[in-house]
């Protein structure tokens, strides 16, 4: 069974691995200022900006996050029935 919007098959990338680390710890609400030192710190000499890197990273992921919540959110209103009817 493929996954809705799941990539190719094969390893992931660093990138991708980055990411994911980077959307679980804003799910366990760890600071994103603290993830993104993380990330910097962990791709030290690999990268040329590294701290950009991090941000970009650290955004991309609460964009998605961001996203996902809101979807949930609105999924869960129309779900829901109205308690307050006029």
């Amino acid at each position: 069974m493929k996954r809705r919007g799941s990539r190719k098959s094969g390893p992931l990338s660093q990138s991708e691995h980055d990411w994911a680390f980077a959307k679980r710890a804003l799910m366990r609400r760890v600071p994103p200022d603290q993830v993104i030192e993380r990330i910097a710190e962990f791709r030290e000499g690999e990268k040329h900006d590294p701290l950009d890197y991090a941000r970009r990273t650290v955004a991309k992921a609460q964009q998605m996050l961001g996203s996902r919540a809101k979807a949930t959110a609105e999924a869960t209103a129309a779900d829901s029935p109205q308690l307050n009817r006029s």
